[in-house]
């Protein structure tokens, strides 16, 4: 298993993949930067503003994230046509997927850890205050991110399974417009049956039992990818 995750390491490091990491972090940190110049009042609302405004883009560009991520990985594999090549190696399929999992977990987490030390910098850079809120920085972070897993699961089988990743990203993206939508004006069952809602719902801004999001989306997250393994193990990609 450690040499499938060192060869995939060897693969993506040639490519654009590793750029992903800053991504996230650039685009959130930059755009609160901005926001912050320009509306130097939003100082006063102190730390809790300054994570409420993140709170509103960091979702989106975590899903899109994630869905940008799984088509670069699994894309090099369908542009060389390596796909029967692997399966024909005396290596379970499943570990073969594991592999390109969880380096797109290690490229997602660093992404997601970086944007948490950015913003705090930012935060103390433009004057909010003490003290410094880094654990309610940290967990606006890590719950969507722990959260997240049940769409990361998905995206990883959209994008492996189809050679054309037209429609995985498209899926992505409009799951993670929709997002914030489904998330606080639904009730009832759709939040639960709409994986891509329960990033925006894992914030320690919101009321009620937040915690719950990413308990549920790690378990689901599981589960989906050893269903969606198994089911393209069983096909030829």
């Amino acid at each position: 298993m450690i040499e499938l995750v060192k060869s995939d390491y060897s693969k993506l490091r040639h490519t654009w993949v590793p750029w992903v990491v800053l991504i996230v972090p650039s685009c959130l940190v930059g755009f609160l930067a901005i926001i912050y110049t320009a509306r130097t009042e939003l100082v006063s609302e102190g730390w809790m503003g300054f994570i409420a405004w993140a709170h509103n883009f960091f979702p989106v560009c975590l899903i899109l994230g994630i869905t940008l991520l799984a088509a670069m990985i699994a894309n090099i594999e369908h542009d060389s046509h390596a796909w029967k090549f692997l399966f024909a190696l005396p290596i379970s399929k499943t570990k073969l997927f594991l592999s390109k999992l969880i380096w797109i977990h290690l490229i997602i987490l660093t992404a997601v850890l970086l944007t948490a030390i950015g913003l705090i910098l930012l935060g103390i850079l433009i004057g909010l205050g003490d003290p410094v809120r880094w654990d309610l920085v940290f967990q606006e972070m890590i719950y969507p991110y722990l959260a997240a897993f049940p769409v990361l699961s998905i995206q990883f089988g959209l994008s492996m399974s189809m050679k054309n990743q037209s429609l995985p990203i498209i899926i992505g993206s409009l799951g993670a417009m929709t997002s914030l939508f489904v998330a606080y004006n639904s009730s009832g069952l759709l939040p639960y049956l709409f994986p891509w809602a329960y990033v925006p719902l894992a914030s320690p801004l919101l009321e009620g039992n937040y915690t719950q999001w990413p308990i549920i989306g790690v378990n689901i997250g599981i589960i989906l990818f050893v269903l969606i393994t198994t089911y393209i193990t069983k096909r030829d990609i």
